[in-house]
C-alpha cells in the first residue's frame, strides 16, 4: 500500500501534529504554498538513517533469505555489506519533513525549534496532512519514529526496505515524538545503487576468484559486512566516491506544492512574542487571502 513500509509505527488519523518554526519558514509555506523536505544528511544528528540497527534486524528477522541466517556463509556477509550500502545511498536520495505528535502544545518544542520570539507553530492532524500530501504525491512514506529499536524484540519481516532505517532514532531523541514524512528520489537512488552493485560485484568477485576469501576470519567478516569495495587498480574507496558525488550533486531540498488552507487547523505565535508580531502575521495572511485567525500562545498565562 502506498505510504507504508515495514517497521514504522502507523499513526491514527485523529492524532494531532505540530510544526514549530521561525517566521521565515512559516512564510515559505504560506507564501509559496509548499512544504520543503531537506535531504537527510543535512540534519544535525550524525546517526540519522544510520544502517547498523536495521542491518542487525535484517540479519535476525528476515524470513526468506537463509544465507543471512547461516553464520559463516560468504554470500551472507557480502550481501549484508551490500544492504548496508543500499541504505547509505538511499539516505542521500531521501528528503524528510518532521512533525511533532502531541495532543497539547509543547513548551519544550518552542524552546528547541524556535530561536526567537517571532516564531510560529501550525497545528493539524495526521489525517488532514496525509490527505493533502497524498493528493500531491502518493509515493510519500509516512509514519512515527521508533526510538528504542531493539532487533530481538521485533517480529519477522518478509522484505528488506532500505528506507526503514530512516524510521529509527536513538532514545535520546524520544522527546521529539516525531511523525516523519519521506520524499524518496527513486531515480537518483536507482542510478547510484546500480553503480554500487556493479562496482561491488566486480571488486568482490575478483577478490573471491583470487583466493582472498578462502579463510573466513573475524576480520574478513567485519570487512565484508562493512560494505567496503575499492578500485582494483588505484585502490580508491569507490563507496566514498559515490557518496561524495551524491552529496555534491543531489538537491539539498525538495518541495511539494500544497495549499495550507486544506490542512492547517490553527496558527499560534510564540508565547514570548510581543503582540505586534501576532498582528503582523495576521496582516500578512489576510493580504495573502487566507482565512485564518492568528492566535498568541497562552502557554504561560495564568488562568
Amino acid at each position: 500500500m502506498s505510504g507504508q513500509m515495514g517497521i514504522q509505527k502507523n499513526s491514527d488519523d485523529k492524532n494531532v501534529l505540530w510544526r514549530y518554526m521561525d517566521l521565515s519558514k512559516f512564510l515559505d509555506i504560506f507564501v509559496h504554498k509548499q512544504l520543503t523536505f531537506p535531504r537527510t544528511d543535512l540534519f544535525e544528528d550524525n546517526y540519522e538513517g544510520h544502517p547498523d540497527k536495521y542491518v542487525d534486524y535484517v540479519k535476525k528477522a528476515y524470513m526468506d533469505n537463509a544465507f543471512l541466517k547461516t553464520f559463516g556463509d560468504l554470500n551472507g556477509f557480502l550481501t549484508t555489506g551490500q544492504i548496508r550500502n543500499s541504505i547509505r545511498i538511499s539516505n542521500l536520495s531521501s528528503y524528510v519533513s518532521c512533525w511533532h505528535i502531541n495532543q497539547h502544545e509543547s513548551a519544550a518544542m518552542w524552546k528547541l525549534y524556535c530561536s526567537s520570539a517571532d516564531s510560529v507553530a501550525i497545528k493539524t492532524t495526521v489525517g488532514k496532512l496525509s490527505k493533502v500530501l497524498n493528493d500531491a504525491n502518493p509515493s510519500l512514506i509516512k509514519g512515527e519514529i521508533i526510538y528504542n529499536f531493539e532487533p530481538l524484540n521485533k517480529p519477522k519481516i518478509n522484505n528488506i526496505d532500505h528506507l526503514d532505517s530512516l524510521f529509527i532514532k536513538r532514545p535520546s531523541f524520544e522527546h521529539e515524538h516525531e511523525y516523519r514524512i519521506i520524499y524518496h528520489d527513486a531515480e537518483c537512488f536507482k542510478k547510484y545503487y546500480e553503480k554500487m552493485i556493479c562496482d561491488y560485484e566486480n571488486y568482490h568477485g575478483f577478490k573471491a576468484n583470487s583466493g582472498d576469501y578462502k579463510e573466513i576470519t573475524s576480520e574478513l567478516v567485519r570487512n565484508l559486512e562493512s560494505g567496503t569495495y575499492c578500485d582494483l587498480e588505484t585502490k580508491a574507496d569507490l563507496l566514498k566516491q559515490t557518496l561524495d558525488t551524491m552529496k555534491s550533486t543531489a538537491k539539498p531540498v525538495k518541495a511539494i506544492n500544497i495549499d495550507p488552507s486544506q490542512f492547517v487547523d490553527d496558527i499560534i505565535v510564540s508565547p514570548t512574542s510581543p503582540d505586534w508580531i501576532v498582528e503582523t502575521v495576521q496582516s500578512i495572511l489576510d493580504a495573502l487571502n487566507y482565512n485564518f485567525e492568528v492566535k498568541k500562545s497562552k502557554l504561560y498565562d495564568l488562568d
